[in-house]
């Protein structure tokens, strides 16, 4: 009998349908690959959340092109905490908008992540611009809940030009004011020319954003005096704003701000801790919490602060508060939030004021339209000085 010898060709085609339907398993429960934020980021599998891949903590956002930290370029750098990752790392998001949208800019492993402990976004930056930051994990081809959200305004080369100066008479003298546009200034100069020649006035700076204001006392009935300002800070002088000119005379006219917002609602508490960034450089941690049950929910929030310095009192704190309720007063906003965001780094605490320095803080909720629905208590928060 001839023995005839069996080929190899219907087992290869039995191993080629297995491996086939084996994949397509494997597909249909990790979902299809996408490319997840711009061009930077790496191509991800469809995002399947594991509560076992732990989130990263403890997430820090500062400006990293300021004098501290000395560089060729503009950057802001971020840290945070992880636990060792096995064949994983992070997706770094950013906001422009407050946390109402998000997009990848990066993917880093942990081995790149390991050295420097975060990661330092060197993309082109807006001066004074603020942009928001989240990180989360991802192990394979699932990914851990996000981080806290934190933010950094960018101080990029000189401060802005003022763009709003005005000058008027009050309080016996010429009440000059204008606000500041940048959120990195050390210093003011205001220039007064008329009267006895040119002069120049220089002011310390205590707040990160709102209306400076100055009382010319030295001033003639009669004359005519023009004025103009310019912003410092660590790189030098903004341009000059435009000249503003008024002609003094012996009366005097303030008109008083009136309240035009809620009162307090115990549905929005504010609350608050201070902390340093990975520099030292000291800040107040603001976080709220928003019992909506009964009211409207809220689709954004305002942070808002006014500062003052000397002694405080009752009167003082009141009066501030009745400021900070002031929606006329849009220079005294820091930042508008989504809703989803619900804590704000306020970086630019002096760090030895000459003079005790009170931080005075608001939050205030906003509905899809942008009308105030309710706001929180006032923290009063005091830098004694050095």
């Amino acid at each position: 009998m001839k023995h005839q010898k069996k080929g190899f060709a219907p087992i290869l085609i039995v191993l080629v349908i297995a491996a086939l339907i084996i994949g397509g398993l494997y597909l249909a429960k990790i979902g299809p690959f996408k490319l997840d934020g711009d061009s930077t980021a790496a191509a991800v599998y469809g995002p399947v959340q594991n509560s076992a891949t732990p989130a990263p903590t403890n997430l820090d956002v500062i400006d990293g092109s300021t004098s501290s930290v000395p560089s060729s370029s503009d950057k802001i750098c971020l840290t945070w905490n992880s636990v060792a990752l096995v064949n994983g790392g992070f997706d770094i998001e950013r906001s422009t908008d407050g946390g109402a949208t998000w997009s990848v800019i990066k993917r880093v492993t942990y081995d790149q992540y390991k050295p420097k402990k975060g990661y330092c976004d060197t993309e082109a930056h807006t001066p004074d611009q603020q942009k928001w930051y989240r990180v989360r994990a991802y192990v394979m081809s699932t990914f851990s809940t996000y981080s806290n959200v934190d933010s950094a305004w960018v101080s990029k080369g000189t401060p802005p030009r003022v763009t709003s100066i005005t000058a008027r008479v009050a309080n016996g003298g010429v009440l000059v004011q204008f606000t500041s546009p940048s959120r990195n200034e050390t210093g003011f100069e205001i220039e007064r020319t008329g009267g006895t020649g040119t002069k120049k006035f220089t002011l310390n700076a205590t707040d990160a954003v709102g209306t400076i204001d100055y009382n010319d006392k030295e001033v003639v009935a009669g004359k005519t005096y023009t004025y103009k300002a310019r912003v410092k800070n660590s790189r030098g002088f903004s341009r000059y704003s435009d000249p503003v000119s008024v002609t003094f005379t012996a009366t005097a006219v303030t008109a008083p701000s009136t309240p035009t917002t809620p009162t307090p609602s115990s549905n929005l508490a504010l609350n608050w801790k201070i902390s340093h960034s990975w520099l030292g450089a000291p800040r107040f941690e603001l976080t709220w919490t928003d019992n909506n049950a009964t009211q409207v929910p809220a689709k954004s929030y305002l942070i808002r602060r006014a500062v003052s310095t000397g002694p405080s009192s009752e009167a003082g704190r009141a009066a501030n508060e009745q400021l900070l309720r002031d929606m006329s007063k849009t220079n005294l906003t820091l930042a508008k939030v989504n809703h989803s965001v619900k804590t704000y780094k306020d970086a630019k605490i002096a760090k030895s004021p000459s003079v005790d320095t009170h931080y005075h803080y608001m939050i205030m909720a906003l509905d899809s339209s942008g009308n105030v629905i309710k706001t929180s208590n006032v923290i009063d928060l005091l830098r004694e000085k050095k």
